[in-house]
């Protein structure tokens, strides 16, 4: 699932009640000696192409991530004792604070950072954050001398970022999966004691953000956290994304089903027509196959099937089954007209043998060469022939005639049924049995692929509400 916040707002606007300033000092200290003020090396152009093609190739779906551009706005108040502390490192790097007031803003560039003191806000569950551009900084930090005589500085850092975040997703429920992931931010190092995260405001998104597949909603919540027996102020953004069927709908299901009833057809081309059912049925096989597989490259490898697969599944199946029942068809016919010709080879022997014993009566002879012949016709006869078999049957079927029955519905359908299993050939021809086989697949397949879908769709469907 690709999921690409371009252009979106997060302007998360965190406002950090501070209830110790101790370690300020140490924490700008710390800044001047060069932990948070390292220098970034130069890139070349080559270099950042290079970069930008890796950011566009991230394997989302393998990496089960997303990403997501934001705005960012954290605010916080420092007290006179830092705001003093603050003022004097300014002058002393011949900063102009003259003009400076809660309505006129001091805007710091970022050089000066290592002068104050940030607080040290991260995404937990990020993989990677970057700022939006390589070519120039998209981070300031303002300052609002506010209180009396303006002894009190309120801050204000800004930034622009872009995350790969990390998202836990299930896809056993697609194309109808609800994901839900979320943007954890939490500070480093100071505990809940130490600094606390609230929201000054709701989280806004580019209300002409649209995504390709799915749909988003976006909540927001403050909760604690325990890391190493340590609690920790969280601000959590939830983000659910809901696929959208239409697009699988007319990409795979309507075509994987017009495929299936295509096969159904060969029903209807005789048994002679095997070439044309069997190419029917391979071509609609391969079709089937190769749109599974574009549906299983399309989501991450895993150890368990999804709703999309079970009705790839089902479809290849009842595809096999034609194919199978196509050979089973022609099996059957040959071996009824090798039988029967293997019969009439007999009966045409029996028949010559007889005239050729008629000829030869002689007296006492001629009645035991009659008697013996008469024997071994009988004797070759099969009780279980397929004459024996279908001696009693009708070779059309009819539908019972109930006079008490008044319901015009059931008696269309028993004559629909009729003109379905007729079968134009009496049951002492090799075609009886392979006709009647295809006359109880035209609706013994249709049946079984309408029961799987009853039973599909609705599970399928209630899965999504």
């Amino acid at each position: 699932m690709i999921v690409s916040f371009e252009e979106s707002i997060f302007e998360s606007a965190l406002k950090s009640t501070l209830k110790s300033y101790s370690q300020s000092k140490d924490n700008s200290e710390d800044n001047k000696n060069g932990i948070n003020g390292t220098e970034d090396v130069p890139k070349t152009a080559e270099e950042l192409s290079v970069d930008k093609e890796q950011i566009k190739r991230i394997p989302i779906y393998i990496n089960m991530d997303y990403r997501v551009d934001f705005y960012y706005k954290q605010q916080w108040l420092a007290m006179k004792p830092d705001c003093q502390m603050y003022k004097n490192s300014m002058i002393g790097r011949n900063i102009s604070l003259v003009n400076v007031s809660q309505s006129d803003k001091l805007i710091i560039n970022k050089e000066y950072f290592t002068l104050f003191w940030i607080p040290d806000i991260m995404i937990s569950n990020a993989k990677e954050v970057k700022q939006q551009s390589e070519l120039i900084e998209t981070i300031l930090l303002q300052i609002h001398f506010v209180g009396n005589n303006n002894e009190d500085c309120y801050m204000e850092y800004l930034g622009r970022y872009y995350s790969i975040v990390s998202c836990p997703m299930d896809f056993r429920d697609v194309p109808i999966d609800l994901q839900k992931c979320s943007i954890q931010m939490r500070s480093f190092a100071f505990n809940e004691d130490r600094i606390q995260l609230n929201w000054s405001r709701n989280v806004e998104f580019n209300p002409d953000l649209r995504l390709l597949e799915h749909d988003f909603e976006i909540t927001q919540e403050r909760i604690t956290t325990e890391i190493f027996k340590e609690t920790y102020s969280l601000l959590k953004i939830k983000i659910e994304f809901q696929r959208k069927i239409a697009n699988k709908l007319v990409g795979i299901y309507t075509p994987s089903f017009i495929i299936v009833l295509i096969t159904f057809c060969t029903f209807w081309l005789g048994i002679t027509a095997v070439s044309e059912r069997v190419t029917i049925g391979i071509t609609a096989l391969l079709a089937l196959v190769t749109q599974f597989n574009e549906v299983r490259q399309s989501l991450p490898p895993t150890s368990y099937t999804t709703e999309i697969d079970h009705w790839m599944i089902m479809c290849i199946v009842m595809v096999a089954a034609q194919l199978v029942q196509c050979t089973i068809v022609d099996f059957v016919y040959h071996r009824q007209q090798h039988q029967l010709k293997v019969k009439k080879t007999q009966i045409d022997v029996i028949n010559r043998f007889r005239k050729s014993a008629q000829n030869k009566q002689i007296g006492g002879k001629g009645l035991k060469a009659k008697k013996w012949l008469n024997l071994k016709v009988n004797a070759n006869r099969k009780p279980n022939s397929w004459d024996d078999m279908f001696k009693t049957k009708a070779a059309v079927y009819k539908p019972p005639n109930n006079d008490n029955n008044n319901n015009l519905i059931v008696n269309k359908l028993s004559k629909i049924m009729g003109k379905l299993l007729s079968v134009p050939v009496g049951p002492d021809k090799s075609e009886y049995l392979p006709m009647r086989i295809d006359a109880v697949s035209r609706i013994l397949f249709p049946m079984t692929f309408a029961i799987i879908c009853i039973f599909y769709w609705p599970l399928m469907l209630s899965k999504a509400f």
